[in-house]
């Protein structure tokens, strides 16, 4: 009788287990929240909190600073990279310290200002320091490729997919990324532009905004879910 009883009891538990699982692995996941920085709270003429200058590259880090825009898409401020240093081999970049992504969405509003050199900006993602990452950049110079993706290895850019778009300067436009693994969807201004994978970099890493040489370049509402 002991026996019989005590076989059930386990059955029963098993049974409320099994239900338990289902019950919760049934239910819908929700979506990670999305994090905005807006540099709205950020003071102006500094380097937003949270954020650290680096530079992939050669030559002096990048002058990154909070401006005000009346333009702004989120009024009132923004995040500038100022510094007009001519090399060619150079690229500031503003890395959000604390991040670690590995599969993401990540977006970004952006202005092109100027620049003789260069007049680009980008997104960075998967960084493991400022000489590996991967890059979405968007270029008012570069006729061919005005949209690309890179994957930067020990300082090297290499082109892995691009598209050619019309870029003026002075306006804003907004880029963003999804990733899977090694797959990537890359949109311009709401719009899927390509499609491509990648198998260089794999690990989780930090994310932020990029320029280059002499490029001049606004930012705003950095989103990452």
């Amino acid at each position: 009788m002991r026996k019989s009883i005590t076989n059930g009891l386990v059955t029963l538990i098993g049974g409320l287990s099994i239900f338990s699982l289902a019950t919760e692995t049934g239910r819908p996941q929700q979506a990670p929240a999305a994090k905005t920085w807006n540099f709205d709270g950020d003071a102006v003429d500094r380097l937003p909190a949270g954020f650290t200058s680096e530079r992939t590259g050669r030559g002096p880090r990048g002058r990154w600073s909070v401006t005000a825009d009346p333009a702004a898409p989120s009024k009132p401020n923004v995040l500038t990279q100022k510094s007009e240093t001519d090399m060619e081999y150079r690229m500031p970049v503003a890395f959000v310290g604390d991040s670690k992504y590995g599969d993401l969405k990540l977006s970004v509003r952006f202005k092109i200002l100027g620049g003789k050199i260069d007049q680009s900006a980008g997104l960075v993602f998967r960084s493991r320091n400022e000489s590996n990452y991967y890059l979405l950049r968007a270029s008012a110079m570069d006729k061919d490729n005005q949209f690309r993706l890179f994957h930067v290895v020990e300082g090297r850019r290499v082109g892995v997919k691009g598209v050619a778009l019309r870029l003026p300067l002075n306006e804003w436009h907004s880029m963003s990324v999804e990733v899977k693994g090694k797959h990537f969807r890359c949109y311009f201004d709401d719009q899927l532009k390509f499609e491509a994978d990648d198998p260089t970099i794999t690990v989780q890493g930090r994310i932020g905004v990029w320029t280059r040489a002499d490029a001049a370049a606004s930012f705003d509402d950095l989103t990452v879910q």
